[in-house]
């Protein structure tokens, strides 16, 4: 239980006060810590991986049986799906900090890399909200993504105060991902301006075909429409 409580309260700190946290957190004495924390994030984000998969995209999820061409039982289906964002997840946690790492070296940091596996192992816990995407509802896109301008927000200020650099600095090695976010939201909002033109599009077209319908004329009205419609 104890070990439960120490989660709880270790994710509590990151979620809502990730400055304090990060500005209080030894850089030093081993990965074992952070990584028994991040390990239990990616296996409850894996968890919720399958059940959104198996909820809303339950023909998806069992595609596998299609692959290995007989019907495997569902529970070794959902065994490997597990298995397999969890291996991922795992992956992830030792890559992306060594990227995050030779960014932050190019713009000056003298730390270990270590430094840098405490900050992303600890804010592995945003990772079990990323399955919400796989709800297939744009709604679930968006809120991932908030998700993720919050992270790295957060992941700026964690390196600034690990690595002992400016908040300039920092910034400047999440540069490349800071580019993906603008890009991201500049297609959701190319989107968004295009369901609204859509939308204007078939308002017009339907008030179009409204104003030429007449009660007396059946037959003329479905010449008018097919006109219309070329």
């Amino acid at each position: 239980m104890e070990f439960i409580n120490n989660w709880y309260r270790t994710a509590k700190a990151v979620i809502f006060h990730p400055k304090e946290f990060f500005k209080s957190m030894p850089t030093k004495g081993g990965i074992e810590e952070p990584l028994k924390f991040a390990v239990i994030n990616v296996f409850i984000a894996s968890v919720f991986y399958c059940a959104f998969r198996l909820l809303f995209f339950p023909s998806d999820f069992y595609s596998l049986t299609t692959m290995l061409g007989e019907a495997p039982e569902k529970s070794f289906v959902l065994y490997i799906h597990l298995c397999s964002y969890f291996f991922f997840g795992i992956m992830k946690l030792f890559i992306l900090p060594a990227v995050y790492h030779l960014l932050l070296k190019l713009v000056g940091s003298r730390k270990n890399y270590e430094a840098t596996f405490r900050v992303v192992a600890y804010l592995s816990v945003f990772s079990i909200a990323t399955p919400i995407i796989f709800t297939g509802t744009p709604a679930g896109g968006l809120l991932v993504f908030l998700i993720y301008l919050y992270v790295l927000y957060i992941m700026i200020h964690g390196f600034k105060e690990v690595h002992k650099i400016t908040l300039l600095r920092s910034a400047l090695a999440m540069l490349p991902f800071i580019v993906i976010a603008i890009i991201v939201v500049l297609i959701l909002a190319f989107y968004a301006l295009a369901l609204i033109w859509v939308h204007g599009i078939e308002q017009s077209m339907t008030a179009n075909i409204k104003s030429h319908i007449d009660p007396n004329n059946l037959p003329m009205q479905a010449k008018v429409i097919a006109g219309l419609l070329k």
